[in-house]
């Protein structure tokens, strides 16, 4: 990606006035991609074995309601849905929730491999608190060199400093083949991208804490 590209989709991140036709929440690691290559992976769990579409090629995304009131398959599920309807930060919520379970679970899988088990869901969406971090500290391993990590609060304090990214979409985007989410079709849209997303529909990469910008902008200076 241009460098200058890459600077103005962090600077629009930033703005308040930022208005997406559709948001999607993921790791920093996906938005490193996306400026490195100019185009953002569809998933790091890629695998045509399982049957679900988020490990077949499709992103997920929170749609603003009214971008989406000329596609009549999608519009209907939506259209009443006042998450969907209202400001930028509302629009963004579940998303932000959703990159930073993405984001934290990715660094439990790094940090412990396969003695973490990997089908634990930290989403809060699922009843977890991510902010007290109790489920995570009951899993981790009882291996010597772990220890560190379950003195109270340690394994907590890494896990709050990791929030993910949300990547929103420009209008031109909608001229992708979006359909109607395959668990929420009420709060999401999927649309099958194999080959991942062109940066051409990205209207903004947003960081949702210090540790993701960091990244983000030492990323663009290398550019």
């Amino acid at each position: 990606m241009e460098k200058s590209l890459a600077r103005e989709l962090l600077r629009t991140g930033y703005k308040r006035d930022r208005n997406s036709i559709a948001v999607h929440g993921t790791c920093v690691e996906a938005a490193v991609r996306l400026l490195e290559t100019g185009v953002l992976p569809t998933s790091y769990d890629f695998d045509r074995r399982k049957k679900h579409p988020s490990y077949r090629g499709y992103l997920f995304f929170t749609p603003r309601a009214v971008a989406f009131s000329g596609k009549p398959e999608i519009y209907k599920n939506i259209r009443d849905n006042p998450d969907l309807t209202g400001s930028i930060e509302t629009l963004e919520h579940g998303a932000s929730l959703y990159a930073g379970a993405k984001q934290r679970n990715l660094y439990l899988l790094e940090l412990f491999g396969s003695l973490w088990p990997k089908d634990l869901d930290l989403d809060p969406e699922n009843g977890y608190d991510l902010s007290g971090i109790e489920v995570a500290e009951i899993f981790i391993p009882k291996d010597k060199k772990y220890r560190k990590y379950r003195k109270q609060g340690t394994l907590g304090k890494e896990l709050e400093s990791r929030n993910g990214v949300i990547i929103g979409l420009n209008e031109e985007a909608l001229e992708l083949d979006f359909k109607p989410g395959a668990d929420d079709p009420e709060d999401e849209v999927m649309v099958h991208l194999p080959n991942g997303l062109k940066e051409e529909y990205v209207l903004y990469i947003r960081p949702l804490g210090d540790r993701e910008e960091i990244m983000l902008e030492k990323v663009v200076k290398s550019l």
